[in-house]
Formats: structure tokens, sequence, C-alpha cells
């Protein structure tokens, strides 16, 4: 199961996951590419559980109407 299709199961609105090296390690998978397109499709995500990072996201979306990202800078 895609990682948007649970979200749209269970109702949720953004997420936030253990990334590093887990989804590397076990699936292949490059986390940060993930973590972009869930945002850009309105579906604010973030690594390393970073769940005030998601809400940070998730309020400037709802604010904005349109996708937010947080960056390191």
């Amino acid at each position: 199961m895609m990682l948007s299709e649970w979200m749209a199961r269970l109702d949720l609105d953004a997420s936030a996951v253990q990334c590093w090296s887990s989804l590397q390690q076990n699936y292949g998978v490059n986390c940060c590419t993930i973590m972009s397109m869930m945002s850009e499709t309105l579906m604010p995500s973030a690594c390393e559980v970073d769940v005030a990072g998601t809400v940070a996201m998730y309020a400037l979306q709802l604010a904005s109407g349109v996708a937010s990202a947080l960056v390191d800078i």
C-alpha cells in the first residue's frame, strides 16, 4: 500500500515518518523525493518524525492554499 493510499484510508491530512536510513535499507528508495511529492499534492510530509515541521507545513498550507515546504538552509 502506498503512503498516500494509507493516508486517504485513514483520512489523514499530514504525515511524519522515520526515514533515515530505514526507507533506503528496507525499500531502496529516496525518502526526500517521496516527502516532496506528498507535500506537492497538499499532503505535507516530513522526515525523522518531525511532527513540529509537519504541523508548520500544514499550517502554512492552510493559510496560503498552496503547498508549503521546510528546507535546511
